[in-house]
This record gives C-alpha cells, sequence and structure tokens, in this order.
C-alpha cells in the first residue's frame, strides 16, 4: 500500500514538473527558436495593450541582434516605447540611434522630431531653468534644415513659437521682478532682450507698456531732483538744465512706447491701459527737449 501511495506520488510529481517546463519554455522562448519577427509582432501587441516595459524588452531583443532586416524600425519602435512611458531622456537617446545609425531609414526624419519632441516634453514652467526648451528648439530646427520638406515641418515650426513664446514670457517676468524692486535699469535691459531676440511673440507689447512705466518713473525722479536744486540759493544753471533735458527725454520715451502699444496688434486691455497712461502723461509740463538744453 505504502510503494503504491508512493509510486503515485512520484508519477504526480513527474507530470507536474513537465507541465511547469512545458510552461517555462513557454514563457521563456528563446530568440534562436522564435526570431526577431516574433519579438517585434510581440512587442507592437503590447504597444497597443500600453504595456510598455514589456514592449521595451521585446524590441531591445530585437535591437541586440544587430543583423535583423527590421532594426531601424524596432530602434525606432524602442524610442517609442520610451516616450510612451514618459521616459523621454531615454526616447531622445534611442531615437538619435535611428537616423544616426540608419540614416537611410524612412524612420530617421520621425525619429529627429520626437528627439525634440522629448525635449518639447521635458521643457518646465517659464519661471524654471530653461536649458531643455532652448534643446528642443534646436532639435527642431535641425530637423527641419535636414528635412525642409517633411510633412511634420510646420508641426515643428508651430512648437519652436511655442518655446520661444515661454523664453519670452520668462525674460518679461524677470524684467517685472525688477521693476517692482525698483532696479530699472535692469528691468530694461531684460524687456530690450524680450523685443530683440522675441520680435514674434506677444510679450514684446507687455514689454513696451512695462518700459514706458519705467521711463514714467525715471521721469518723475528726475523732476524730483529738478525741486530739490530749485530749493537751494544758488542754482546751478548747468545742472538744471542736464535734469529737464533728462526730464523730457523720459517723458518722449515714455510717449513713444505708449503709442506703439496703442498701435500694434496687441490685446485689447493692453492698449486701453497704454492709452490711459498716454492720457496721464499729457497733464505732465515737460519743456520741449531743444529747449531744455539751450
Amino acid at each position: 500500500m505504502f510503494f503504491r501511495i508512493l509510486q503515485s506520488n512520484k508519477l504526480k510529481l513527474i507530470i507536474l514538473i513537465l507541465i511547469l517546463s512545458v510552461f517555462a519554455c513557454a514563457r521563456g522562448v528563446r530568440k534562436e527558436d522564435q526570431g526577431d519577427r516574433f519579438f517585434f509582432d510581440r512587442g507592437m501587441k503590447f504597444m497597443e495593450k500600453k504595456n510598455y516595459e514589456s514592449a521595451i524588452q521585446d524590441f531591445q531583443t530585437v535591437v541586440d541582434t544587430g543583423t535583423s532586416d527590421i532594426m531601424d524600425q524596432a530602434q525606432y519602435m524602442l524610442g517609442e516605447a520610451h516616450y510612451k512611458n514618459e521616459d523621454y531622456l531615454t526616447a531622445a537617446f534611442e531615437y538619435t540611434r535611428v537616423y544616426m545609425d540608419f540614416p537611410s531609414s524612412e524612420y530617421a526624419a520621425e525619429a529627429w522630431y520626437k528627439k525634440a519632441m522629448c525635449f518639447f516634453m521635458e521643457s518646465p514652467r517659464a519661471n524654471l531653468d530653461q536649458e531643455n526648451t532652448q534643446l528642443a528648439i534646436d532639435e527642431f530646427n535641425r530637423f527641419i534644415d535636414n528635412f525642409p520638406r517633411h510633412e511634420l515641418v510646420s508641426e515643428a515650426q508651430k512648437k519652436i513659437a511655442e518655446l520661444r513664446e515661454k523664453l519670452a514670457y520668462k525674460d518679461y517676468r524677470n524684467g517685472e521682478l525688477y521693476r517692482r524692486m525698483k532696479e530699472y535699469t535692469a528691468a530694461l535691459i531684460y524687456y530690450e532682450s524680450v523685443i530683440k531676440q522675441f520680435p514674434k511673440t506677444v510679450w514684446i507689447h507687455y514689454c513696451r507698456y512695462s518700459m514706458g512705466i519705467v521711463h514714467v518713473k525715471l521721469m518723475e525722479n528726475e523732476k524730483k531732483k529738478l525741486k530739490k536744486l530749485e530749493r537751494k540759493e544758488n542754482i546751478d544753471e548747468d545742472k538744471s538744465k542736464e535734469i529737464k533735458f533728462n526730464i523730457s527725454k523720459e517723458y518722449n520715451e515714455a510717449r513713444e512706447l505708449f503709442t506703439i502699444v496703442i498701435n500694434s496688434e496687441a490685446e485689447t486691455d493692453l492698449k486701453k491701459k497704454a492709452s490711459e497712461k498716454l492720457s496721464d502723461l499729457e497733464e505732465y509740463k515737460i519743456p520741449n527737449t531743444l529747449e531744455a538744453v539751450r
């Protein structure tokens, strides 16, 4: 009886081991038994199921062989899997390998565009460091230079415009910060930088408006200096003329800037504010610039 039980258990154990072995073989299919196409197709199925980690493993298996005729496609899909998995910097590296290792591949152009998109996705809010923003702009420009007739060129140009708006906004914010701190020279440097470097962005209008406000403040500071000077018994006429010249200069600068905003394509609210500031300026009795220096 004991031996029958023992033999029965041995048989069950053998059957169990065989079943597990077969199952293990099915799960751990060797590459040489299945080929690149198997792993690539399975990776595509994993992509459809949004199982990106498993897809990465299968595409990497194909890429690691170095011999398959679908290597360029597998390399591209490896980048796609990392991109979908939101590992953008790794994706950028894998996309780079597509156009570097397979420059004549049909996937080379899209890989370059997607590399730029990786840096676009890593571009942070305007108040943070914009290194990845600039990298994205550079890569989109390189994509356009290398594939000027590609269908994605228009999309790349839109992304560049969006990123440049962000860079312009960052400099505008810096200018506003210095203006509130009454560091007017530093504020003007940032505003002028926006106007010079990002002339097609909406922020040039806001910068001109803020520059107008700065020049009004500088004018008011000069008027205070003049009043203080005029309280003295012996007035330094040369100093008085210099201050009057500065008052007139700041007045004209502010007036011109507000006028430009009013006549620009700025938003209605900003144009209205500029118009109000211009009206306020007219209340100042400012000497003519030429008369001030006579």
